[in-house]
């Protein structure tokens, strides 16, 4: 991804001062496609652009500074707001900057801009992909991920009041997959990549590292992990799907949606007493 700035003195003829690339790697920004999260401020000399950024195994969410050089024709790269989440917007009050994610809204000072601080954080909203009711109480759980650049987390809410949060417990990293809630244990399925890291889940990526991770929940305002397992997937292609199924009290089952580019190389995976096994 890259920012260009052109002299239009001749709109029929525009022309091209600098092009600067904003990141190496796999990218995007919603100002590639809304120009409204695009923040140019031609009289403090910079713009401010939201940007993820892709790596091996971890994502990077921010606001990216760029100095606009007007005189001179010129652009140059500077720091990045750190956020959470996909930064959506950005505004500039004297040299504090307030940027917004789907998920945060923060402050940072940016009087050096190659080295901005944060200075606040309110949290607007927070993902929920998993509610397990145990009693007058709740368990929201998210599975974070690599896609999403959140950690995966157990919330405790009143069940009358789910916005209101009693407890956070944060998991192991990785990527939750499915958790089941069964005569007072908190079963949680997790992915780590082979390297036991955070999980970009895409579909053409071979499975990592599958832990089921067990807590006693008879205190949900208190979890407590009671043991884990790790069962070695790699080699079996993707897998967009992993659940929990419970044929016997004590004994859950993992199932696994396998994926491959065609659908004849699809595997088949059941389990055994001894273990899992493929076909």
């Amino acid at each position: 991804m890259t920012a260009s700035l052109f002299d239009v003195t001749n709109p029929a003829a525009p022309c091209l001062l600098r092009r600067l690339a904003l990141t190496d790697g796999y990218n995007y920004s919603e100002a590639n496609w809304d120009p409204q999260a695009l923040e140019v401020l031609p009289d403090a000399g910079l713009a401010m652009v939201p940007l993820v950024t892709y790596g091996t195994g971890e994502v990077t969410s921010g606001v990216r500074l760029i100095d606009i050089d007007l005189a001179g024709g010129d652009l140059k790269l500077r720091g990045l707001i750190p956020g959470q989440f996909d930064a959506r917007r950005a505004a500039l009050v004297r040299d504090v900057a307030v940027t917004l994610s789907q998920r945060n809204l923060e402050t940072a000072n940016i009087a050096n801009r190659d080295q901005p601080v944060v200075l606040a954080k309110t949290s607007l909203a927070r993902p929920v992909d998993i509610v397990l009711p145990v009693g007058d109480r709740v368990l929201a759980v998210e599975t974070g991920g690599a896609w999403s650049n959140t950690a995966p987390t157990i919330r405790t809410s009143p069940l009358s009041a789910p916005d209101t949060v009693l407890a956070e417990y944060p998991l192991s990293p990785g990527y939750i997959h499915d958790a089941a809630l069964r005569d007072g244990r908190l079963y949680v399925l997790r992915e780590t990549s082979a390297a036991n890291g955070p999980v970009i889940r895409f579909w053409i990526m071979q499975l990592g590292q599958l832990h089921l991770d067990v807590f006693d929940a008879t205190n949900p305002l208190a979890l407590r992990l009671l043991g884990s397992c790790v069962w070695h997937a790699s080699g079996l292609g993707a897998s967009s799907m992993s659940r929990l199924l419970w044929p016997s009290t004590n004994r859950p089952v993992v199932v696994l949606e396998n994926e491959a580019f065609w659908y004849f190389m699809r595997m088949v995976l059941r389990s055994t007493s001894s273990g899992i096994t493929t076909s």
